[in-house]
């Protein structure tokens, strides 16, 4: 037998069931980020590029800065800033919104995640403020 002494025997099981768990882990967990990241659609995939970054974050306060609180005129004046954006096809290569506004150019995909990037942060200054 390779290994004589029962306490190492049992603690080399242990281990090896430890790390197993931890892979299956692992793997889990990554199949949950990857199907919330890429999503099927017909022939391509759609990037999920939503995000609540500080960039994000001072974009949104800044076209909304004059609608004193009125939600109508904050979704408005968001949709107003996106949909003025050139709409240029991006070799499918999706971006986050600090890309898209710098760049002044995105897709369908490009604008709608930086759209429903500024909406997710003011729903989260709404609920913030109540």
């Amino acid at each position: 037998m390779l290994i004589e002494n029962r306490f190492l025997k049992y603690f080399s099981f242990l281990l090896s069931a430890l790390f197993i768990a931890y892979v299956i882990y692992i793997i889990i967990t990554s199949f949950f980020i990857v199907k919330n990241q890429f999503i099927d659609i017909g022939d391509a995939t759609y990037v999920n590029q939503v995000r609540s970054d500080d960039y994000t974050i001072q974009l949104a306060q800044n076209l909304t800065k004059s609608c004193n609180g009125d939600k109508t005129c904050e979704v408005q004046s968001m949709l107003d800033f996106v949909t003025a954006i050139p709409y240029k096809i991006n070799e499918g290569i999706a971006r986050n919104s600090k890309q898209v506004v710098t760049q002044n150019f995105g897709d369908c995909d490009d604008k709608s995640n930086l759209l429903i990037s500024l909406l997710k942060i003011k729903e989260v200054t709404f609920y913030n403020v109540q």
